[in-house]
């Protein structure tokens, strides 16, 4: 870990831009376990509950995107019913997402929710281990020791991970940012000023307070710190 970072908790979500919020909406509640949990003019956030793993759907729209162009692959919930192996599913939309079993994540089926939001699949035309190395940096871990290129955003496999691919192909969807969840986001404020780190925005909300911060390839990360129980 890097020195002196303040600790992660776990992956909270991925924030994603699409053409058409209602339709993906319709897609993910179609086909998984989860539900809107909050929705306004500016964002839709769905998942199984607000305190595990979520999908967060903005509008299509390159000025206010805070990523660079050309990184989101899919995301990765987990799936209690799978055995072994992983599943690929994609939407109509073409939204990709990843299921994985709770014997991936080294947990019992019951400890992590159905559906929940446990990775992220990012994609570089650069060397991917490379960037997984400068994305741990920022965000204060390491690449797991088995799997380079694969940060993960917690202590345990099941706190969640974002892999970082030279396969595949981009389609749409783009990557707007990556949330991890942390005590205080004020500790990661102060630390990411010491640290010349290149804060993008400071977002006070009704239930949270929040750091963004871009990594030298173009990836923001939210560091986000839950100030309630979330939308009632």
């Amino acid at each position: 870990m890097t020195e002196h970072a303040p600790a992660i908790r776990r992956l909270d979500h991925v924030a994603i831009r699409v053409a058409d919020r209602a339709q993906v909406t319709a897609e993910l509640v179609e086909h998984f376990d989860v539900e809107v949990i909050d929705s306004t003019d500016v964002f839709t956030l769905i998942g199984p509950s607000f305190t595990s793993g979520k999908i967060t759907l903005l509008d299509a729209d390159p000025a206010k995107q805070k990523s660079a162009p050309g990184w989101f692959l899919g995301a990765v919930l987990h799936e209690p019913e799978l055995e072994q192996g992983t599943q690929v599913v994609t939407l109509p939309s073409g939204l990709v997402v990843h299921l994985v079993p709770s014997s991936l994540l080294g947990v019992s089926t019951d400890e992590v929710l159905r559906h929940a939001l446990v990775g992220v699949v990012l994609h570089t035309d650069d060397d991917a281990d490379d960037v997984a190395t400068r994305l741990a940096d920022l965000v204060g871990t390491g690449p797991a020791t088995s799997e380079v290129a694969v940060v993960t955003t917690g202590a345990e496999r099941s706190d969640g991970w974002v892999h970082v691919t030279s396969a595949g192909a981009v389609g749409a969807i783009e990557l707007d940012h990556v949330g991890v969840l942390v005590d205080r986001a004020g500790a990661w404020r102060d630390f990411a000023a010491a640290a010349g780190r290149s804060v993008v925005d400071w977002v006070e909300a009704s239930h949270s307070k929040a750091l963004f911060v871009k990594s030298d390839d173009g990836v923001v990360i939210e560091f986000i710190e839950h100030v309630d129980a979330g939308p009632a």
